[in-house]
């Protein structure tokens, strides 16, 4: 046998990455069918969670740049590496045939601010514009800032979801 007939009966080895992990709760609980994507400058790849909570992406061409973001319904989005909820992820560098192996990413339940407004009277307030407004800095100056809004239905009632942890001002 020669040499060159070794090498053409070969089977080609990937020199792609994978990356393996898992999506939980604060509470350690897994977090199933939640939504994995990983973004690069060339392209994303997506994948969903099983019932453990557990995913694995594939064929991921060596790269640096990548970042992991995940959603899921009632949940805040999560990135991988942030050090808060709704907070930036760490960008990630695959070099070829690497298996990145442990992922965790952390989710939080998202917040929800519900209520009704009444006028004087008691009678619901129709079509009244509700807005949530968290305090952020730019620079030394002290902002609110939008967080969420909603419009009264014809019961006075809104309903704003998908909110970070924090302390909110209420506007109507």
């Amino acid at each position: 046998l020669s040499l060159a007939s070794m090498v053409y009966g070969q089977t080609a080895i990937s020199r792609n990455a994978r990356i393996e992990g898992s999506v939980r709760s604060a509470a350690g609980l897994p977090i199933e069918r939640a939504s994995i994507t990983l973004y690069g400058n060339d392209g994303s790849f997506a994948t969903t969670a099983d019932d453990a909570g557990k995913f694995v992406i594939d064929n991921i061409p060596p790269a640096s740049g990548y970042r992991i973001n995940v959603t899921r319904a009632g949940y805040v989005t999560a990135w991988y590496g942030a050090r808060e909820p709704g907070g930036n992820g760490v960008a990630l560098t695959l070099t070829a045939s690497q298996v990145l192996t442990n992922v965790a990413i952390t989710m939080t339940p998202q917040g929800v601010v519900s209520g009704q407004i009444t006028d004087a009277a008691g009678d619901p307030v129709q079509n009244a514009m509700v807005m949530v407004l968290r305090a952020t800095f730019s620079g030394t100056t002290r902002e609110l800032r939008s967080a969420g809004s909603a419009t009264t239905d014809d019961r006075g009632e809104y309903r704003i979801a998908n909110l970070n942890p924090g302390q909110y001002y209420l506007s109507a």
